[in-house]
């Protein structure tokens, strides 16, 4: 059985000590970056700003303004909550 070898590839070039910093470098960066866009992601003020920003999304249409038929099913099942927690406890 004979055996086909392939040519070598010439190994790639050691980089020079200032092509290194200069990688280390952009990683760094890079790595800085992610972790100021994780902080921003994990700020509790940030997050609440976008859970309201989401509810009034909900509720308030840019055209026409309030969406009275969205206001109306939370009042109901709110008021049907209060009802029924009421009347279970009076139950007990």
């Amino acid at each position: 059985m004979t055996e086909t070898t392939t040519p070598a590839s010439e190994p790639a070039p050691e980089p020079t000590p200032e092509e290194l910093e200069a990688q280390i470098t952009a990683a760094r960066e890079r790595l800085a970056e992610s972790v100021d866009s994780l902080a921003d992601a994990a700020n509790p003020l940030a997050l609440a700003e976008s859970g309201i920003a989401k509810v009034k999304e909900w509720f308030v249409d840019p055209e026409t303004g309030l969406r009275t038929d969205r206001v109306a099913k939370v009042a109901g099942a709110v008021v049907g909550f209060v009802l029924l927690r009421g009347i279970v406890r009076r139950g007990s």
